[in-house]
């Protein structure tokens, strides 16, 4: 993925995006998401409970477990100084593994 501004030789991978977004879309990314996984997770947890029979049970717990997962995902993306982000693993591609053998 190229970006404007970056050389012919450099690309930005999709891993690093977090740390190098703008001010405003870094901050409606953090809002978004920590909406998101309560908001996910509760629906899912409300689905379990409508076949089950449940009462909210799995509905509470998808809530919270949302909201943790979402907190640590905000964390690991934009949380961490930028020497942990360098000595970070990178995931591994598809191609990379190919190339291996």
């Amino acid at each position: 993925m190229k970006a404007s501004g970056v050389g012919p030789q450099q690309t930005i991978s999709p891993w690093s995006v977090g740390a190098h977004a703008s001010g405003d879309a870094m901050a409606w990314s953090v809002v978004a998401t920590l909406l998101a996984g309560p908001l996910v997770w509760g629906s899912i947890g409300w689905g379990a409970d409508w076949l089950l029979g449940t009462p909210r049970v799995f509905t509470v717990i998808g809530i919270l477990l949302g909201a943790v997962l979402a907190m640590y995902i905000v964390w690991v993306r934009y949380g961490r100084t930028p020497s942990a982000i360098a000595t970070a693993p990178k995931p591994a591609v598809a191609a990379d593994v190919a190339g291996d053998r």
